[in-house]
């Protein structure tokens, strides 16, 4: 899963120094819809977790993965999702598993686009490193809690609204200034 990924990344990081805001903005907004419609179908299969043997991996799993890659080196916001979606829809892991999976990956994606956006001089390392100290206890307080039995449900509950907020957000606040 980590190699497509990886690759996706590098691809998208690539391409994502030279593309306007506006299409990233768009490109977002379409992604984080696409989301939020795989979470409202079939809600049981992200809240049960239901036991079922893991999918061998074939290319309809390695082009999702390049793809989610290919995003997440362009935007990168959302890309949890997409690979959580896939963890779980595609390759058979329950939420808690999925998630665990997901850190892992997130972390490799993170590491190629750090090098590619760091060596082209688009990172911001005031801001940069303590929304990243920040993420690490978040996502430990998170993962703490998401092992709770109670916690699934409300984590589905929980990725909804942060996605439709998300959605909200770049629709009202973001694109908003291109209407100007």
């Amino acid at each position: 899963m980590a190699v497509p990924t990886t690759l996706g990344t590098i691809a998208g990081s690539i391409v994502a120094v030279e593309i306007s805001e506006a299409v990233l903005d768009a490109i977002v907004i379409a992604g984080l819809l696409v989301i939020l419609g795989l979470l409202l179908v079939k809600p049981d299969r992200w809240i049960e977790g239901k036991a079922r043997a893991l999918a061998p991996f074939g290319w309809v799993q390695a082009v999702a993965y390049l793809a989610i890659g290919v995003y997440a080196g362009l935007v990168v916001l959302g890309v949890g999702f997409f690979m959580l979606a896939a963890l779980i829809l595609l390759t058979g892991y329950d939420l808690e598993r999925g998630n665990a999976l997901k850190v892992f990956l997130l972390l490799v994606v993170g590491a190629q686009s750090l090098l590619i956006f760091g060596g082209s001089g688009q990172v911001d390392w005031a801001a940069g490193i303590p929304l990243a100290l920040g993420s690490a206890v978040g996502a430990y307080a998170a993962a703490r809690i998401a092992t709770r039995e109670w916690a699934k449900v409300w984590v589905y509950r929980f990725l909804i609204v942060v996605v439709i907020l998300a959605i909200a957000h770049l629709i009202i606040v973001d694109t908003g200034k291109y209407l100007v």
